[in-house]
């Protein structure tokens, strides 16, 4: 009976697949491995440089969130409760500021240099810019550098000068990530094809 099935050509579901029903299946993997909607895993590498950016700006920017939130809670447990609150605002704000940006990065016209060193200096702002004022409420510091939210509070020295040293990181940081993002959105269409290489 078997003979018989086989010269009607119908395969036993035991028996190995048959040549002519290999190369289907090899060009399915194929089609899957290189189309991310057709349901399976592709690899990061495949999708464009300012959306792979993006991606983690946005997550980034989930993370920082949930730090300002986190600082919210000990306002009250560090010894410049004010600049405490001004750490947790910092932490909510600037968080909010990266999921926009990473909103806004797939449509940036940068070279992927750029696009990096756009991306790069809006991760280090952002986050200096919340660690900052979070070391100067727990040091009880930042009378010479934030005299408004410090009240008059001095720190040592070497505190006062690595305040210093970090908020005008941040600003410059800041300042230069925000003017490479808006060159970016300048004239009208899709981004240059070098925002998009997978490098």
């Amino acid at each position: 009976m078997v003979n018989g099935l086989w010269a009607h050509g119908v395969v036993c579901p035991s028996s190995p697949a048959s040549p002519a029903v290999r190369p289907f299946r090899e060009e399915k993997r194929l089609i899957n491995a290189t189309n991310p909607s057709s349901g399976e895993t592709s690899s990061a590498s495949e999708a464009p440089l300012s959306q792979r950016l993006g991606r983690r700006l946005l997550r980034y920017g989930i993370v920082l969130f949930l730090l300002g939130l986190a600082t919210g809670r000990l306002v009250e447990s560090l010894a410049l409760p004010r600049m405490g609150l001004s750490s947790h605002l910092q932490g909510v704000m600037n968080g909010t500021f990266l999921v926009v940006l990473g909103l806004v990065w797939p449509h940036l016209r940068l070279h992927a240099l750029l696009l990096r060193a756009a991306y790069w200096l809006a991760l280090v702002g952002t986050y200096l810019n919340w660690a900052v004022t979070l070391a100067a409420a727990a040091w009880g510091a930042g009378g010479t550098t934030m005299p408004l939210a410090a009240g008059g509070h001095l720190g040592t020295p070497n505190q006062e000068l690595t305040l210093l040293v970090g908020l005008r990181a941040l600003n410059v940081a800041m300042f230069a990530s925000c003017f490479l993002v808006l060159w970016g959105l300048r004239g009208e269409g899709p981004p240059r094809p070098g925002s998009r290489s997978p490098c």
